[in-house]
């Protein structure tokens, strides 16, 4: 079984990833905003996997400005809800989560007087830009995915040794633990906690397809989630790591175990 996840960068929401399907290869970055139309007083909730993110920062800036300075500063509470009061009508961008390894953002139209659009709860993800891999142990073995420009859709995939791989707490970004890839690309991250994660992958070698823009440059990141109970979390992995104008393509591939089809 194959799962397949794209890091992407601030305002991006999805990769365009047709261009795998035929050559040459080609990645291409959608800008994409929620926008939520709002009375002048509302409030957002913040959550991941259904559970509520509590003292997240959010930053209120002026829609419509570049590199608008921010005008208002809030933090959700224990349900993961932040109260906004009496804002003046017009367009406004919502950051979140700046303080923390993951950052969304989206657009908030407030309108003066309520109307059959305007909801009174924002509900937003904490990750909204990023593909999480959901797992119960983190091991398995790293390759490079390189694209192909050729009639295969991917060409061969070596295996990614020496290669350091650090987990860092999603909220505080500070580092739990690292690991260095064996001969055969593998890895094993021991004693991972519920809850989310993410993964950083720097190699000191760069191979001559990434120079290129055909496979991996040498650092990327995604977030993980550790959950107990995950389908085939348990299920030893081949993790392909790729880079894109959008950041770091991953994609996992599943082994087969005995009297696991």
């Amino acid at each position: 079984m194959r799962r397949f996840g794209q890091k992407a960068t601030l305002r991006v929401l999805t990769a365009l990833v047709c261009g795998l399907l035929l050559p040459p290869v080609t990645f291409a970055c959608t800008l994409v905003f929620q926008r939520f139309d709002v009375p002048r007083s509302f409030s957002i909730q913040v959550s991941q996997s259904g559970e509520p993110i509590p003292g997240l920062i959010l930053e209120i800036k002026d829609g419509h400005a570049i590199n608008p300075p921010t005008l208002y500063v809030k933090r959700t509470d224990s349900k993961g809800i932040a109260r906004v009061e009496d804002l003046v009508a017009g367009l406004y961008e919502i950051h979140l989560g700046r303080d923390t390894a993951f950052q969304n953002l989206f657009e908030i139209q407030v309108h003066a007087k309520s109307n059959e659009r305007t909801v009174p709860l924002v509900k937003v993800d904490w990750i909204g830009f990023e593909t999480v891999f959901r797992t119960e142990r983190f091991e398995g073995r790293l390759r490079e995915q390189v694209l192909s420009i050729g009639e295969e859709r991917f060409a061969p995939r070596p295996f990614l040794a020496n290669t350091e791989i650090r987990i860092l707490e999603g909220r505080t970004r500070k580092v739990v633990t690292s690991t260095v890839t064996g001969d055969d690309g593998s890895f094993k991250v021991k004693d991972l906690r519920p809850g989310i994660y993410q993964v950083e992958i720097r190699s000191q070698t760069v191979r001559p397809q990434a120079r290129a823009g055909y496979g991996f440059d040498g650092q990327g990141s995604f977030p993980l989630e550790i959950r107990r109970g995950v389908s085939g979390g348990k299920r030893p992995f081949d993790l392909l790591v790729s880079s894109t104008g959008c950041g770091l393509a991953y994609y996992v591939e599943y082994k087969e175990e005995p009297g696991n089809p």
